[in-house]
């Protein structure tokens, strides 16, 4: 049970990790898309700034459906997020269970190099009766000629 929430903790940071490189991509492709289609802003007479958007420029349909796409990205990264377990924050406990983790690691390891040694014996087994079995084909093809 709780290898399953670790899997599935690390699936969900995969996810937030991938929704923020969407993220990422869309405010760059669609800040160069600004850069390269938006018409300088006009200026009143008396020098204020006009939010009136010119003509040949980025359309007002473009710009809400770009902040959609982005808001909609920003709302799966906010879900995701939330999916996530709550951390401790508690220092010493967070020390235990590193030091648990750290004794579960040198259990498994040790098991593994016994698994490790047991299969290389068999390998050695398994090679010297092939060896056994060619050498004798080989006598026997010697023989037979």
């Amino acid at each position: 049970r709780v290898e399953r929430a670790r899997v599935a903790m690390a699936d969900s940071v995969t996810q937030l990790q991938n929704q923020i490189n969407t993220l990422c991509q869309l405010m760059f492709n669609y800040a160069g898309t600004l850069q390269r289609d938006a018409k300088p802003a006009t200026i009143g007479p008396n020098g204020e700034l006009n939010d009136a958007l010119t003509e040949g420029g980025v359309t007002r349909a473009e710009i809400d459906e770009m902040a959609a796409t982005i808001a909609e990205a920003n709302r799966v990264i906010m879900e995701i997020a939330r999916a996530l377990p709550e951390i401790d924050t508690d220092e010493k406990a967070a020390r235990k269970r590193i030091a648990a983790l750290h004794a579960e690691h040198d259990k498994v390891s040790k098991e593994l190099e016994t698994v490790i040694a047991q299969a290389k014996a068999e390998l050695d087994v398994i090679n010297a009766a092939f060896k056994a079995a060619a050498s004798g084909v080989l006598a026997l093809d010697e023989a037979t000629d």
